[in-house]
């Protein structure tokens, strides 16, 4: 009986690890000042620019897939309480620059990496006077899993790099402002 609960946890760790992964923040610019020197926050409404090469219903997915990061984006910084005590504003402001829903059918009915979607987008963190405090790039791939995985999947995880490098730069400076 033991051995049968050990095999169904390592078949359902097997499983929900399959359903996708996300590759942490890729750092472009590190934070010139500790993110927790920011008491309020914007998240611009994320863009599609640069994805015109994409056919017309991949480039409505790209549209509701960044409208759906710019919300849940939102919404996890509140929850996380990041920013909440007013003041100083940073705005942080993103563009898809990779979008790739692979196929969901062949996720599901094939596996073994067929049909892998990803979605890789651009991060810049502003100060007040537009002045980039750090920029770099979140991506969230889709494995499959269940269902064969999906956009929406890929999106909580690229969310969830964003929040993490927010959280590991909250107390921290690691690279000073240079001018030209």
């Amino acid at each position: 009986m033991r051995r049968t609960a050990v095999v169904a946890a390592a078949l359902t760790a097997a499983a929900l690890a399959a359903c996708g992964g996300y590759k942490e923040f890729r750092v472009s610019q590190a934070p010139t000042e500790p993110l927790r020197n920011f008491g309020s926050f914007e998240v611009v409404p994320f863009t599609v620019d640069g994805l015109e090469q994409l056919e017309s219903r991949k480039q409505a997915n790209a549209r509701e897939t960044a409208a759906f990061i710019t919300g849940e984006l939102v919404e996890r910084l509140k929850d996380e309480e990041f920013f909440v005590k007013g003041g100083k504003k940073i705005k942080i402001e993103g563009r898809l620059v990779g979008f790739n829903p692979g196929s969901q059918a062949l996720r599901y009915f094939v596996g073994a990496g067929a049909g892998e979607g990803e979605i890789a987008v651009e991060v810049t963190f502003m100060n007040d006077s537009g002045g980039a405090v750090a920029k770099g790039f979140a991506i969230g791939t889709v494995h499959g899993g269940m269902y064969g995985g999906t956009t929406r999947s890929a999106s909580k995880r690229l969310i969830k790099a964003i929040v993490n490098f927010i959280d590991d730069n909250y107390d921290e400076v690691t690279s000073v402002a240079t001018t030209p």
